[in-house]
């Protein structure tokens, strides 16, 4: 929280404001007033959990598919919505393969910029609404829900020059309570606590030609522990990603991107000593 009030700081001390220019390729999007967007994404993610005792290791590997509509009411403020199909198989030497496959919860998030002078200061907040229960199946396979909604409010500053950008940002996450329904058990639902999450992230856009780009990215999120009604509990997990995806301007109003990126997880349980993988991603981002 000291991030996001340190931004607000800067915003209201600035003596006055002014519209720079704004580009589909922008480290901190946000159109001009009345331009409707759409950003979609495939990615290919392949995962392993390394055990700390003689349990095989579980290896996940899939796709994700992720849309997401927006429209600028302002020069300051744009409202999105966003969905993402997954199909994901997991496997582990002994057992029969496990399927993750389904849509997601909807998400929508608003984006309001206090300062767009020296330095771009933007807001930026909304929710996931759970639509249903994350169920789990009698052979292992699981849907694509959350099993609980989540609220989230971050900040982000950064600055635009004509060959560079850069930002960093902070955002928390509340999961409320979520439920989980396994097909197999007779007893009550599983329900987990409410818990937090903090992440850091820092971008860098580096113009490579006229039209391309390189942009960089590296971030760490911090999920705190939680407990169900069953009586057991989640170990606490900071997650490490480091990424970088190639741009290419096509037109004014059309961004194609290709990347990868690698991700760690230090979960510090005392069965997983951590998960790690790299995801491979190809998208585009347009405008009207």
């Amino acid at each position: 929280m000291k991030f996001f009030t340190a931004t607000c700081l800067l915003a209201a001390s600035a003596m006055s404001l002014a519209d720079s220019n704004r580009d589909i390729y922008d480290v901190m999007y946000l159109p001009n007033a009345g331009t409707t967007y759409g950003i979609s994404d495939l990615a290919y993610r392949s995962l392993k959990q390394k055990s700390r005792t003689t349990t095989p290791d579980i290896k996940s590997k899939g796709f994700n598919f992720s849309q997401s509509v927006g429209h600028s009411f302002t020069d300051k403020f744009s409202l999105q919505a966003n969905l993402n199909y997954t199909k994901l198989e997991t496997t582990q030497s002994g057992t029969s393969d496990q399927d993750t496959k389904g849509i997601s919860d909807p998400s929508f998030t608003g984006r309001y910029r206090l300062m767009d002078a020296r330095f771009r200061v933007d807001v930026y907040g909304g929710a996931l609404v759970s639509v249903g229960d994350h169920k789990i199946k009698s052979n292992g396979d699981d849907n694509n829900l959350e099993g609980g909604s989540q609220i989230y409010l971050g900040s982000q500053i950064g600055q635009k020059k004509p060959n560079y950008q850069w930002a960093l940002g902070a955002l928390y996450t509340r999961q409320f309570k979520a439920k989980t329904d396994y097909s197999s058990n007779l007893d009550d639902d599983y329900k987990d606590d409410a818990y937090d999450v903090w992440e850091l992230r820092a971008d860098v856009l580096n113009r490579l030609l006229e039209s391309s780009f390189l942009r960089t990215h590296a971030s760490v999120n911090i999920a705190n522990s939680f407990k169900d009604n069953q009586g057991s509990e989640t170990a606490p997990a900071t997650t490490y990603e480091f990424g970088t995806e190639f741009q290419q301007k096509i037109l004014p109003d059309l961004l194609l991107r290709a990347g990868v990126s690698y991700l760690t997880v230090n979960a510090r349980s005392g069965q997983v000593e951590r998960y790690s993988g790299l995801t491979f991603n190809a998208g585009a981002t347009y405008q009207f």
